[in-house]
């Protein structure tokens, strides 16, 4: 497909409010009069290594999108506009972009980002990079850097699912309807938009909160806030929450769940800390921060041996990570 006509299709496709931002050589956007800052973050996802090749174009739309949105979450913001850069190759007829920005446009207005703009090139595989602008609204963000001792380790959702999901769609099995949202999770991620925003914006001036969000699982998370504020972070396995059916899905992969739920990526629920009042229906508490360091995760009253648990891989290729 020529570049005019595919941006022809871009522009066709969103809506007119976000196509407004689109035809010069950079979009002019403004922060709105209760910003007090932005946030920027930007995510690549390569064909093989962040996605499966037999991924439908919707969802992978829906991912890209997605996984830029859960970065604002991470830190209390509210994203606002995103840009991306796709190198496609020939197999990316006209119905399989279609179905591509379906995905990511419907993911930008159910959390009211627009798409501004971006670049288009051709390549031998699919290669997707987008940025994401979100607003810091009364100067308030999560920082990984911000747990304290005495603060209560808190999460959103379920762990483990979208390595489950992942399993079942590699080998195929996709039959099972017990096993559908295992495969969502895996395929259309939720961001935590409203729970990260509300988490820090109940908080008195003088009180913090450290928050991360779990895209290359919930060890993962635990570890880095570990390090960047200095503290343990400890943690009871069993008040992990888990979907109900991860535990037959490991089973008949042969895989110990304490590997999926413990170091699974690309869940994208938030890991916080908090010494405050939290929602209990959307928070669950699994553990608390004291002085010290490193990461100790309990079960039964046993501390786990971590080392043999394998740190979240995209495909055992390379690991996806901020900076």
């Amino acid at each position: 497909m020529k570049e005019k006509k595919l941006i022809s299709l871009i522009k066709n496709s969103i809506s007119p409010l976000a196509s407004a931002y689109i035809g010069d050589d950079a979009a002019h956007i403004k922060a709105s009069l209760e910003a007090s800052g932005l946030l920027v973050s930007t995510d690549a996802l390569v064909e093989g290594i962040h996605f499966l090749s037999t991924m439908q174009p919707y969802y992978l739309g829906w991912k890209t999108a997605a996984v830029n949105i859960s970065d604002i979450a991470a830190m209390g913001g509210r994203p606002k506009y995103i840009t991306l850069a796709a190198s496609l190759p020939e197999k990316c007829y006209e119905d399989w972009v279609k179905e591509f920005l379906r995905g990511i446009n419907e993911c930008c207005e159910e959390y009211k980002v627009l798409l501004i703009g971006g670049d288009l090139t051709a390549s031998n595989s699919i290669y997707l990079c987008a940025t994401i602008v979100g607003e810091v609204i009364d100067g308030r963000i999560a920082k990984r850097s911000n747990a304290k001792p005495r603060h209560k380790i808190i999460v959103t959702g379920e762990f483990g699912s979208s390595a489950a999901g992942l399993w079942l769609l590699q080998n195929k099995q996709m039959g099972n309807p017990q096993y559908s949202k295992l495969i969502e999770a895996h395929q259309k991620p939720r961001p935590k938009v409203n729970e990260g925003f509300n988490l820090i914006h109940k908080l008195s001036a003088n009180d913090s909160v450290s928050m991360m969000d779990s895209s290359d699982g919930l060890l993962d998370c635990l570890t880095q806030i570990a390090e960047q504020s200095k503290v343990k972070m400890s943690v009871d396995f069993e008040r992990i929450p888990v979907d109900s059916n991860l535990l037959a899905c490991s089973a008949e992969a042969g895989i110990e769940p304490k590997h999926w739920i413990i170091a699974g990526g690309e869940d994208y629920q938030l890991v916080a800390t908090t010494d405050q009042v939290f929602d209990e229906t959307k928070w669950k508490e699994i553990g608390f921060v004291s002085e010290g360091n490193g990461v100790e995760i309990f079960k039964n009253n046993e501390k786990l041996d971590l080392s043999i648990i394998k740190t979240f891989e995209h495909f055992k290729t390379v690991m996806n990570r901020g900076f």
